[in-house]
């Protein structure tokens, strides 16, 4: 669990229990991963739908992350028309859009957020850098819990 991608895990962070609604994962987004942030999708074949659906949202520079000897090629720049269109996206083609784990990185190349398992049991590690105030505020939208994480790894 701790390879180069989930560095959060090496640090203080904080970490949202139960989120399993995607549409409202991506509104709620921008709360704690403003617009501009990198995401990076990682799921078993995607769709070939879904990465044209991706495709579109292609940040101008891409992120080289390498994690268990592959990169993640399908990435998005968030955008406020990103979190609309995937809503439309997922309701009209809900078994394409599949991912697994989603990394989130800041235009310095930080990391926000990483999603292990997204949707489907897994925790959302956030970086301490987002506020609690902020965290309270995007828990509140989606109803998770969450809690100040130590270093696990």
């Amino acid at each position: 669990m701790c390879d180069g991608i989930t560095h959060l895990y090496t640090q203080e962070h904080w970490q949202v229990s139960f989120i399993n609604d995607p549409q409202r994962f991506f509104h709620a987004l921008p709360i704690v991963a403003p617009f501009g942030t990198v995401i990076l999708f990682d799921g078993n074949r995607p769709a070939r739908e879904f990465r044209q659906f991706l495709g579109e949202y292609a940040p101008k520079k891409r992120i080289e992350y390498l994690t268990h000897n592959k990169v993640w090629t399908e990435q998005i720049q968030f955008t406020e028309s990103f979190a609309k269109d995937f809503e439309e996206f997922q309701f009209n083609n809900h078994k394409k859009a599949r991912f697994d784990h989603l990394a989130g990185f800041s235009v310095s190349k930080r990391m926000l957020f990483w999603f292990h398992d997204a949707f489907s049991g897994g925790e959302l590690a956030i970086a301490r850098s987002v506020s609690k105030a902020r965290l309270q505020h995007f828990c509140l939208e989606l109803g998770p819990h969450y809690l100040r994480q130590k270093p696990i790894c």
